[in-house]
């Protein structure tokens, strides 16, 4: 059982504010997560023994580049990094998109245990959603390169968005691409971990 504590530890490791409420929901998070990989292999087994800093901690490094109030995660899977920046962001609303039921079903199951009432999951093709009003900001970790994810994520976003992508650490920022105002690169290196990755922010022209 991963203990409120142990979260607040490598938060504060990593340079993380959050208090003791959110601690105890990131811990909950963790051992769901935990507990539903036996069956729904959410993430890989060679990462369950260092979840709170590969999975938890490392979706919270991008809470300091949000905007608005309107968020969405693209490719959310497990809900990450949707589920850990909607715990410390609560004043924000999360939409957490996937086309994967399964991984929605865990999604769901969070939200009701945790009592998450900023955070709506949707089943849907990602390349093809179009959402009634528009995200002040768009995440998504792990589930594409950075020229594909812009071009899915800029109908999705305000005139002023901002998206914010997990990448590798030889990640380049997408090329040959409209409507980029700014990009920003945040290099980020947690403690537990050995390979160091990188926040690409793209600012929408």
């Amino acid at each position: 059982m991963t203990g409120a504590a142990a979260v607040a530890r490598a938060a504060e490791q990593a340079h993380l504010a959050i208090d003791t409420r959110a601690a105890e929901q990131l811990a909950k998070f963790t051992d769901l997560l935990l507990r539903w990989n036996a069956t729904f292999n959410l993430v890989a087994k060679g990462d369950e023994d260092r979840l709170v800093h590969r999975h938890v901690i490392d979706s919270l490094t991008a809470s300091s580049w949000l905007e608005g109030e309107r968020v969405a995660d693209l490719g959310t899977g497990a809900g990450l990094p949707g589920i850990p920046l909607a715990i410390i962001n609560p004043t924000r609303h999360f939409a957490l998109l996937d086309r994967s039921e399964r991984r929605l079903r865990f999604v769901r199951q969070v939200i009701i245990e945790l009592g998450l009432h900023n955070v709506t999951p949707t089943k849907t093709e990602i390349a093809r959603y179009r959402p009634s009003t528009l995200f002040d900001t768009v995440v998504s970790r792990a589930v594409s390169e950075p020229t594909k994810l812009w071009r899915m994520a800029q109908p999705m976003l305000d005139a002023a968005g901002r998206a914010v992508f997990f990448c590798g650490p030889e990640a380049t920022p997408p090329s040959d691409v409209d409507g980029v105002k700014q990009i920003q690169i945040d290099e980020v290196m947690l403690p537990g971990l050995e390979r160091r990755h990188r926040l690409l922010v793209i600012d929408r022209a």
